[in-house]
């Protein structure tokens, strides 16, 4: 029995010769067939003859030897693949070369899968298409939404400017449900949880530093040094980033840091002392003094400081100013 001599030989359990062909000549016996597995028929003996001559008896030597010719197209089912670790994905990390699959890990799965797109340009509905999954957004529209792509779809997006991507709380869900004002180089990666509608899962400053801040710094972000006691100033308009107003503390002390004053013309002039030009009063109308009308004096008893009195105290000086009861005649004060 041909088959049982086959198992004999270590080649497997329940390994036969299916439907054998048998040559045969003077100097050897040639059997060929398809190895397969036995479930399902009968052994079948296959007697040896050499030409010419009667059956081979017990204790003939004979010698052969099989060649495997390849495997059926489609003969290997997953099951008889080696196990695999779950969340992993069977091929060849990306630089490995030529060779054999192996289990890839998340990051090198996606170092694969990763593909750039074409630029997208901001707008208020963010045109993402589906030739890619990491797009550099440029423009500085406020962008409030994002085309659908499919549900489960990832997106990475890198930022070539200033814009804001507007909270909302189903369409574009940001952290801390708070608009971002974004800066150059920020990356963020969404993923649509529904039809056209985004969540941020990860956003990476280009600078550095948190989105928001840690616990008891509120939510004010600034960059990722400064010059010791300059003074923060807001960058943009959301009231949530800082910068370095490039002026220090010390020189607003000894006021290096005014404006230099302006030259003023007109009825007032100079950049230092000032000076009104006497056409600031002979300009104006002639007018009749009431006794709450007020003049601008210079305060003799006190270093000439301007003050202002009433009509009335004028009045009161030129009547003696012994308590009469007022202005009694109509003054004219004439300026030319």
């Amino acid at each position: 029995d041909l088959s049982a001599m086959v198992q004999a030989l270590g080649v497997g359990a329940n390994i036969y010769l299916g439907n054998p062909n048998v040559k045969t000549d003077a100097a050897c016996v040639v059997v060929s067939g398809a190895i397969v597995n036995n479930t399902g028929y009968s052994t079948i003996p296959v007697t040896f003859k050499s030409s010419g001559s009667s059956a081979f008896t017990n204790g003939t030597i004979i010698s052969f030897s099989f060649m495997f010719t390849g495997l059926t197209d489609g003969s290997v089912t997953n099951a008889k693949l080696a196990d695999m670790a779950q969340s992993t994905i069977k091929g060849r990390a990306s630089g490995a070369g030529t060779g054999a699959p192996v289990d890839l890990t998340e990051a090198q799965t996606r170092a694969i899968i990763d593909v750039k797109g074409a630029d997208v340009a901001s707008a208020t509905a963010l045109p993402v298409i589906a030739d890619g999954n990491y797009f550099d957004v440029t423009g500085t529209a406020t962008v409030t939404s994002i085309d659908t792509v499919a549900i489960g779809a990832a997106i990475t997006l890198q930022f070539s400017g200033i814009l804001i991507l507007t909270h909302h709380a189903t369409n574009l869900i940001l952290p801390t449900a708070a608009n971002i004002t974004t800066q150059a180089g920020d990356v963020v990666k969404f993923v649509e949880y529904a039809a056209a509608d985004w969540r941020c899962v990860s956003y990476e400053r280009a600078d550095g530093t948190a989105l928001v801040g840690g616990a008891g710094g509120g939510d004010v972000t600034g960059p990722g040094s400064a010059v010791d006691e300059n003074i923060a100033v807001f960058n943009s308009t959301t009231g949530k980033i800082i910068k370095d107003g490039l002026i220090n503390k010390s020189a607003i002390v000894a006021n290096t840091a005014k404006t230099t004053n302006a030259t003023h013309t007109g009825e007032v002039t100079g950049s230092g002392v000032l000076t009104v030009d006497p056409t600031a009063i002979s300009n104006k109308s002639s007018v009749t003094a009431a006794a709450t009308d007020t003049i601008l004096i210079g305060d003799a008893s006190d270093s000439n400081n301007l003050k202002k009195v009433t009509a009335q105290s004028i009045a009161d000086l030129g009547s003696g100013g012994g308590g009469g009861s007022g202005i009694a005649n109509t003054y004219t004060f004439d300026t030319t």
